[in-house]
């Protein structure tokens, strides 16, 4: 009977620390952590543009996740690499190769490098309106640069006739924040420090509303995504779907 009521106490204990584990942080702390893993994407475009957005590390070993609109104009028979990323730190790395699913307006960039600090997503609570966000990424070719905000609307919706019309199949969140051109892709997150969207643009009809896709998304489709990217590691062929 003492061994149940200590094994029940343990119990009780290791709940209680798990959940002390996820306390809401100071905006500055997690700032100081994301920007670690934000990175800017920029390229060229056939009229010799320079065309691109952010992204952020999901994998220490070189794996970042972006819109798949960001590199989807790039060009590379400029005789220029089709995509480089730069971190905060100045370091810059060409894209070896890409998988991206249209229909999610999601991609992944591989580079070779590794002991990159990977951003988490959030699995477990549901996005609430007036929940304070964060989205970070860049802005023309400054990064890093964050902006605040909250939801907007909770639902995971298809958002605008927009999106719609574009055969897209995310579920977005709307968030009160004006999220520029240089934003898409960054990361949206929580005071938890983890990510509850993929920024992919402004509202087209309401002022200073903007949108997001789904974390959930995001983790439904990066197992196929992974799969391929695995398959095709050594090549540097583009995939997409």
């Amino acid at each position: 009977m003492k061994k149940i009521f200590l094994l029940l106490v343990c119990i009780f204990l290791s709940i209680g620390c798990a959940e002390q584990k996820e306390k809401p942080k100071p905006w500055t702390a997690i700032a100081r952590e994301v920007i670690k893993s934000v990175v800017l994407i920029h390229g060229y475009n056939k009229e010799n543009q320079a065309i691109g957005g952010s992204g952020f590390v999901i994998a220490s070993n070189g794996y970042i996740l972006t819109n798949n609109h960001v590199i989807e104009g790039m060009d590379s028979s400029l005789g220029k690499p089709i995509v480089s990323v730069e971190f905060n730190d100045n370091t810059k790395f060409l894209v070896q190769d890409f998988w991206s699913n249209k229909l999610y307006d999601l991609a992944v960039l591989k580079i070779n490098t590794n002991n990159l600090s990977p951003l988490s997503f959030e699995e477990q609570r549901n996005p609430q309106i007036g929940e304070e966000v964060m989205l970070f990424g860049s802005v023309g070719s400054v990064l890093p640069f964050a902006v605040q905000g909250i939801v907007a609307r909770s639902e995971l919706l298809l958002a605008e006739e927009v999106y719609r019309k574009k055969n897209l199949k995310s579920n977005f969140i709307q968030f009160s924040m004006v999220i520029n051109h240089g934003f898409s892709g960054g990361p949206i997150v929580n005071k938890f420090g983890k990510v509850m969207a993929i920024s992919q643009g402004s509202s087209s009809t309401v002022y200073s509303v903007g949108v997001g896709i789904s974390s959930k998304d995001a983790i439904k489709v990066l197992p196929s995504l992974f799969n391929k990217i695995i398959e095709i590691d050594s090549k540097t062929s583009r995939r997409t779907k």
